[in-house]
């Protein structure tokens, strides 16, 4: 299993590498255009589409990719009910949205944004396939146009409308080429597909709630930030929070390559392997999650002032702590994506709700008080929360020893950079801390962390 999680994970990691720069070059363009009070007011409503587009999944990706590496014969039959299941929710979330912001020309725009991704649902088979090669290629060429459209924008239209069709018009150029990469689909009659979709939904109704409370978590922070303090603060925090976001995927990247992996053990009743194969997931993410929490401190606030105008240098203060949420994530990833794998979808809602709790608590409190930096406290309070819970309801050891060695990689490279961090260019520190976090590892083991946790 390691061998091929490798392969496939390397070429994605390649493409995400390509998005990572695509993401950035967004930001910049945007940030610069728009200011922080107009940002402010974009990241809003993108965060509002956000929780809506979340109907449009209610947890049919991970029920139709389990489904697909069980059943690779019916494969295509098992997209197409996916695909028009996801496009009749979509609806439903743009109609919605559509009220929501009917006077709102910006807002408004948003609501193509649920319908392009049900579309984007044909990425399904392939990551059933772990056909890597063609999943990155869509989206690599597509979020190269993307970040065309937005620099067309900021120049003919700086203002959120322009900001929003031009993402628009990026996700629907990834939609379409992962369509293409996927090729035919078997003509699948309606009743037979509308069979199948209604098993689908109905597998997926227990991750539901899981799914809208992890993107309403994820989303409140900036949702109450506009609410009740300015937009320009709005704007400093979505700022502070992007950079992490545009690493978020990252472990769905090992992740993707490994649910059908796992789903089929654990189909099997192969509880050995499932758990081998999870443990190693979770040391590989720790490997991953280590850096982001010793570099956040280190080069962070150095990053922002060093890519974004002085506008923006305020957003410095909330991006330690939420880099520290990062990493926590990157560590409670495994065990959320295990909990399907398993059919533990009810203990998978039972953690994102009680994290959803913790968030809305939190938020509620911190907020008015403290602002930005209350929100990025009360992020961080979530992912604690969601790492002790799904583990702890997962019930499979973790691998503490291997996680513990990449903590210690971390703490060397934190002690040997934090007396000449304010010296060196914040761009030169972090190719220095890898390059040394990555000494440390190989003399802690390399390799074997990932082996000795399976």
């Amino acid at each position: 299993m390691n061998r091929q999680v490798a392969r496939a994970t390397l070429v994605l990691a390649f493409a995400h590498l390509v998005q990572i720069a695509a993401s950035l070059a967004n930001l910049e363009l945007l940030t610069r255009a728009l200011g922080p009070s107009g940002y402010g007011e974009l990241a809003a409503r993108i965060a509002a589409w956000a929780v809506l587009g979340a109907l449009t999944d209610l947890g049919t990706g991970l029920v139709s990719v389990s489904a697909m590496a069980r059943a690779p014969e019916r494969a295509g039959a098992i997209l197409v009910a996916t695909l028009r299941l996801r496009f009749l929710l979509a609806l439903v979330a743009s109609g919605a949205g559509a009220v929501r912001f009917a006077h709102d020309p910006a807002g408004l725009a948003g609501a193509t944004l649920p319908i392009i991704q049900a579309w984007s649902g044909s990425r399904l088979i392939l990551q059933a396939r772990l056909a890597n090669l063609s999943l990155a290629r869509a989206q690599v060429l597509g979020r190269v146009l993307q970040v065309g459209a937005v620099a067309l924008a900021t120049r003919l239209h700086p203002d959120p409308l322009g900001a929003i069709l031009a993402l628009a018009a990026g996700e629907l150029a990834i939609a379409s080429l992962l369509r293409v990469e996927v090729g035919r689909l078997p003509r699948v009659p309606w009743r037979e597909s509308f069979t199948e979709a209604r098993e689908i939904a109905w597998a997926a109704l227990p991750l539901a709630g899981a799914f809208l409370a992890n993107e309403l978590a994820g989303s409140l922070d900036v949702l109450l930030l506009r609410a009740l303090r300015t937009s320009e603060e709005t704007g400093l925090y979505a700022l502070a929070s992007r950079p992490l976001q545009v690493l978020e995927p990252l472990p769905r990247l090992l992740l993707w390559s490994t649910f059908p992996i796992l789903s089929r053990r654990a189909g099997e009743g192969d509880r050995a392997g499932f758990e081998s194969g999870h443990r190693a997931a979770t040391a590989a993410l720790g490997l991953a999650a280590a850096p982001i929490a010793v570099l956040a401190p280190l080069a962070g606030p150095g990053l922002l002032a060093w890519l974004f105008d002085p506008r923006y240098e305020d957003a410095a203060r909330p991006l330690v702590i939420l880099a520290w949420a990062g990493a926590l994530s990157f560590l409670a990833a495994p065990a959320e994506s295990a909990l399907v794998a398993l059919g533990k979808k009810r203990s998978n809602l039972l953690a994102s709700l009680a994290a959803l709790a913790t968030n809305v608590g939190a938020n509620a409190v911190l907020i008015p008080r403290w602002g930005m930096i209350g929100a990025a406290w009360a992020w961080l309070a979530t992912s604690a929360v969601q790492l002790v819970l799904s583990h702890a309801l997962l019930g499979v050891r973790p691998p503490l020893r291997e996680l513990s060695r990449s903590a210690l990689a971390g703490g060397v490279v934190y002690c040997v950079l934090a007396g000449t961090a304010a010296t060196i260019h914040p761009g030169v520190l972090v190719v220095l801390g890898l390059g040394l976090y990555g000494l440390a590892i190989f003399a802690l083991g390399g390799q074997r962390i990932v082996n000795d946790a399976a």
